[in-house]
C-alpha cells in the first residue's frame, strides 16, 4: 500500500532530474553556438579589414 506515494515521488524526483538536465543541455549549447557566431564574425570582419595577405583571404573564404 505504501509503495504507490513511493513510486509517485520517485517519478516526480525523477522528472524534475530529467528537466533540470535539458536545460543545461540547451544552455550549454546556445552558449556554444553564439561562440561559434561571434568567432566566424571575429574572422570575417578581420579578413575583410586586412585582406591583403594569402593567409587572412583564407579566413575570408569561411565568411
Amino acid at each position: 500500500m505504501h509503495k504507490k506515494p513511493l513510486l509517485k515521488n520517485s517519478f516526480i524526483t525523477a522528472f524534475c532530474t530529467f528537466v533540470n538536465f535539458s536545460s543545461n543541455i540547451v544552455s550549454e549549447l546556445w552558449m556554444f553556438l553564439q561562440y561559434v557566431v561571434i568567432q566566424r564574425s571575429f574572422i570575417c570582419e578581420f579578413g575583410i579589414a586586412v585582406n591583403t595577405s594569402d593567409e587572412l583571404l583564407v579566413f575570408t573564404r569561411y565568411c
